[in-house]
């Protein structure tokens, strides 16, 4: 059977994108489809990007001539146009090889499945995300609240004329208010050069007033109270790095808010809803490391064992042969608010792999000398931003996390993920002459809860990782 060399680099670009399910936080599991033993290896470390892809499609090749006709609903095989293995929900198959990732392979990229995206300089892919920056901090700006805070319900009473789209629930006010300021903070370098300083100020004055006697930032009537807390949180000790406003009261205010993180840890774990009540999860976990990350960077009070507790539940969640990252189950699938499931996959996303990863990282270990933190990071490279709608890939919390996972990876991830950011992100901002300017559609799994908000915050810190003002 004669295959195109297009068709071939192609799939070979597919035989970095994956069809297994990765954990992430929230009301409901799907299974995960099977393994197929097929396997196309596939090591980032030793290689430049253009090599590996070249070395992918020979493989690729080898294995079309192999099995020039795979049979429908076996678990190995190829798939060539619409023929191949499918699993029990029908979706294809994939496979792993310890360091290698691959779905089952196919002629032509299926949809939602990521294929190279044209290559971006890094200089022009930083101008771009600077300008989109500055326009997602001005529609920020615009759409505070008078207490200061921005809240995900009532924030199209900003908007004059024809209000914007994408409203979300009100009791994420405190987190999404936490996201927007700390997007607000890292676009510049320094408080003093930032010329939204009057803004910054009025969020965190209304942070602090939500901060009660044990250092919890929000009401905690929520079953999620401690994502808003973590959020808050970051947006706090971030400010106190920073020398924000009376730096006095706000480095009290997040070392406050850092003693609640830490009084909420499991012993010898993470975290998750409550405080020191035995369940954990990888989403929770990863929001409170960063937290303390951020905070060990300050100079403000951590206690080591909180590393080690963290560490310690990655590595229980983390499948060893393949490197996934399970929400609360070794390896396990992702979760979705079950309202999502269906219009965005889980099977779409690496989002608790790069949770792991980012956990590893933090704590030290790197790709160079961690084998599941090398692991991790390709399977988070193999699911890179794609902003697909119709076929549900979109995940902005999957895209941050990713993007501040592997910019600490290596130069080549980096790259790659770096230029299908651009083109999932960047190039997706509202641009027209609009009160949506600058903001993003809140077309993703978490887009109900935190409606446009969430979502021009989270990809405008996801951008700020590209433009590394930190």
């Amino acid at each position: 059977m004669r295959v195109r060399t297009s068709h071939l680099r192609r799939t070979a670009w597919s035989a970095l994108s994956l069809t297994l399910l990765a954990g992430c936080a929230t009301e409901r599991e799907a299974a995960p489809p099977p393994l197929a033993p097929n396997r196309v290896v596939v090591d980032l470390s030793n290689e430049t990007i253009d090599a590996l892809a070249e070395r992918v499609a020979a493989q690729v090749a080898a294995q079309v001539a192999a099995q020039a006709a795979p049979q429908p609903g076996s678990v190995a095989g190829i798939e060539v146009g619409n023929a191949g293995p499918r699993n029990e929900a029908g979706r294809p198959t994939a496979t792993v090889a310890g360091r290698a990732v691959a779905p089952a392979l196919r002629a032509s990229p299926p949809p939602g499945v990521f294929v190279k995206p044209p290559h971006v300089e890094a200089s022009a892919a930083i101008a771009e995300a600077t300008a989109a920056v500055d326009a997602a901090c001005e529609w920020l700006v615009a759409h505070q609240s008078e207490d200061g805070g921005w809240h995900p319900d009532t924030f199209t009473t900003r908007c004059p004329g024809v209000p914007c789209e994408g409203r979300g629930a009100s009791a994420y006010a405190p987190g999404v208010t936490g996201l927007a300021v700390t997007a607000l903070l890292r676009a510049t370098p320094t408080f003093e050069a930032n010329p939204r300083r009057d803004a910054i100020l009025a969020g965190l004055r209304y942070l602090r007033g939500l901060q009660d006697s044990e250092g919890c930032i929000g009401p905690r009537i929520s079953s999620h109270f401690q994502y808003n807390h973590a959020c808050a949180s970051l947006a706090l000790v971030e400010a106190a790095a920073r020398g924000a406003g009376a730096s006095a009261d706000i480095r009290e205010s997040a070392q406050h808010a850092v003693d609640f993180v830490l009084r909420s840890q499991n012993p010898y774990l993470g975290w998750r809803y409550g405080v020191r009540d035995g369940d954990n999860d990888t989403s929770m976990t990863c929001w409170m490391v960063r937290v303390l990350a951020a905070a060990r960077d300050a100079g403000l009070r951590v206690d080591d064992n909180a590393w080690r507790g963290a560490l310690a539940w990655v590595d229980k969640m983390t499948e060893p042969e393949f490197g996934r990252v399970g929400y609360q189950r070794r390896g396990g699938p992702t979760a979705r608010p079950i309202e999502t499931l269906e219009r965005f996959p889980p099977e779409l996303s690496e989002a608790m792999t790069a949770a792991g990863l980012l956990v590893r990282e933090v704590c030290g270990q790197t790709v160079a000398d961690n084998e599941f933190a090398r692991k991790g990071a390709d399977l988070v490279l193999s699911r890179p931003p794609t902003w697909d709608v119709e076929h549900g890939t979109n995940d902005f919390y999957y895209w941050e996390l990713g993007t501040d996972a592997l910019r600490r990876a290596d130069a080549p991830r980096w790259a790659v993920w770096r230029s299908a950011l651009h083109g999932a992100v960047t190039l997706r901002q509202h641009r027209e002459d609009s009160h949506a300017h600058g903001s993003w559609d809140a077309l993703d799994a978490w887009s109900n809860e935190g409606g446009r908000l969430y979502a021009t915050a989270t990809l405008c810190l996801a951008l700020e990782n590209v433009v590394s003002t930190r």
